[in-house]
């Protein structure tokens, strides 16, 4: 088994810092988005409480259908929770700024980046997406995916 772990659980804060931004350089500005880092890593702790999701809760499903599924609801949760908060950084930085990129925007703001994975995970047949939603219902899934998706090749 890999140890991506990390890689897998870096959220928003993470692809933040990849791509150079970070709390650190938070001027009077950008308050707003450091709030919204916030509430996203307040988002992450709140899934980190459910009960872990497992290869057995999943290893019914196509793993092409898991690969699709769970990196779409993953992020998904986290927008749910904090988007007021991106809402607002969103909104300040696109008044602020007067040009900004997608590419820049879906680095910084996961519900850009979650277009891209919504068309994906449309695109599997209904009955799989449903069965994916009922397998994962309660479960949380900020945990090593990489490990489970693992599972599926042994």
């Amino acid at each position: 088994m890999r140890s991506n772990n990390a890689v897998v659980n870096l959220g928003i804060l993470g692809v933040a810092m990849m791509a150079g931004v970070s709390c650190a350089n938070a001027t009077s500005e950008n308050q707003l988005y450091v709030e919204y880092e916030q509430k996203v890593a307040s988002c992450i702790a709140s899934e980190k409480q459910r009960p872990s999701l497992s290869y057995s809760d999943v290893k019914a499903l196509p793993s092409d259908v898991f690969s699709v599924a769970v990196f779409y609801v993953k992020e998904k949760r986290i927008v749910d929770c904090s988007s007021g908060k991106e809402l607002d950084a969103l909104a300040e930085e696109i008044a602020l700024s007067g040009t900004l990129s997608k590419e820049q925007l879906k680095y910084r703001y996961l519900s850009i980046g979650l277009v891209d994975r919504k068309k994906a995970f449309d695109a599997l047949p209904e009955h799989q997406r449903i069965a994916f939603l009922n397998a994962v219902k309660g479960k949380n899934l900020e945990t090593d995916i990489v490990a489970i998706f693992d599972q599926f090749s042994e």
